[in-house]
């Protein structure tokens, strides 16, 4: 699923801006951007990650600010190097000077840094729960996505149960049918012919016929994961569905193939037809589901 989270914290010594964009994926893809002085948290920051966010396509922003200048130090070499560049695109560009470039130079990267190498403990605590709450809020972002799947496919799931209701009232004469039809063509045959023919051999093979025709085996299974993949959207003890749902999907596909290929009947195929263009629009949105 898709999501997004922007979050901001502030300690005494530094300001964390957070940014978490999420894309459809059934495997876990992380990419964190970090700060120098985070890298060696790397590690237990895609922990957070994969246990909050479970799944998906994961880019990770992550911008410290140090804002506290009595324990900070300034990278002369890399001040004067960003002050004499700045110098020249003002030249170049005939731009006037207005004011100090001092703020200017502070705020570049890299040129304010803290005299540690590592971000203290009690910043970092406070980094770490900033990047949860990110976490928790793609996961409202991708519950409210979730809900309007639901409710499209749950849509999709009565356009199909709809068009199951009607199939067996053709059923029936479906088969009437096709044995008045085999009936009607032998007694053309018989006339033109002027033949007989075994009457036993004829119920045996349009007992063959009709079995062959039989539809009720596959109504029965098709229902079966009709309830089936209701319950398992139900249930609130389970949260990651998506591969499972697929699963019952699928099933429902070969069922409802099945269907089409022994109906025989144009009203049946119809139906069939609702039926595999609902399917086909659940299976898109569960490629979008955990």
């Amino acid at each position: 699923m898709t999501g997004f989270a922007k979050t901001q914290s502030t300690t005494p010594h530094f300001i964390f801006t957070i940014q978490i964009k999420t894309l459809n994926s059934k495997g876990l893809d992380v990419n964190v951007r970090l700060p120098f002085m985070l890298r060696t948290k790397e590690l237990d920051i895609r922990k957070i990650l994969a246990d909050e966010l479970f799944a998906g396509k994961i880019e990770v922003f992550v911008k410290l600010e140090n804002i506290s200048l009595q324990q900070s130090v300034i990278d002369m070499t890399l001040a004067k190097w960003y002050f004499e560049q700045l110098k020249m695109l003002e030249s170049e560009l005939q731009i006037k000077e207005e004011g100090s470039l001092l703020q200017l130079l502070l705020s570049l990267p890299d040129v304010l840094k803290f005299s540690d190498e590592e971000i203290p403990q009690e910043d970092l605590e406070v980094f770490m729960e900033s990047l949860k709450n990110a976490c928790r809020d793609v996961m409202d972002y991708r519950k409210t996505e979730g809900m309007a799947l639901e409710k499209d496919i749950l849509t999709q799931l009565d356009i199909i149960k709809n068009a199951f209701d009607q199939i067996p009232s053709y059923a029936e004469a479906r088969l009437d049918l096709v044995c008045s039809k085999i009936l009607q063509e032998l007694k053309l045959w018989q006339e033109k012919h002027g033949q007989s023919y075994d009457e036993k051999r004829l119920e045996e093979e349009m007992i063959y016929y009709a079995d062959r025709l039989d539809i009720n085996e596959e109504l029965v299974r098709l229902n079966q994961h009709i309830t089936y993949f209701l319950d398992v959207m139900n249930d609130t003890t389970s949260f990651l569905k998506g591969k499972k749902l697929t699963f019952i999907a699928q099933e429902m596909g070969r069922e409802i193939n099945t269907l089409g290929n022994k109906s025989n009947m144009y009203e049946i195929q119809r139906l069939v037809v609702d039926m595999k263009t609902a399917l086909e629009k659940i299976k898109e949105h569960l490629s979008n589901v955990l």
